[in-house]
């Protein structure tokens, strides 16, 4: 085979490489989702509380900002019964009343 008939064969299998290729990526492309789009329609409809800190300080604003560093505060939202709940610093009492000694 001579160079020529090689340079040729190269030729030819990158063109039908490239092709193949063409053809086969918009067919087998990722498509997003749908439980993802309907988290955002969920997310889009839900109230939002206030907006926290996104490194956990305790800062939180009424209206969107961002932070020192550029990053949006999260939204807080009302059914998050988690972050929304009050915390009670008292001890549970096992079902009898406690008497400080």
């Amino acid at each position: 085979m001579t160079r020529f008939g090689a340079a040729l064969l190269v030729a030819g299998a990158a063109i039908v490489g490239a092709a193949s290729g063409y053809w086969y990526a918009p067919r087998h492309a990722v498509m997003p989702s749908p439980s993802f789009n309907a988290e955002i329609a969920a997310a889009a409809d839900r109230p939002v509380l206030y907006y926290r800190d996104p490194t956990g300080a305790p800062y939180w604003s009424a209206t969107q900002k961002k932070d020192a560093q550029g990053r949006d505060y999260l939204p807080v939202y009302s059914d998050d019964e988690s972050l929304v709940a009050p915390r009670s610093n008292k001890p549970q009492a096992d079902g009898g009343e406690r008497k400080i000694i």
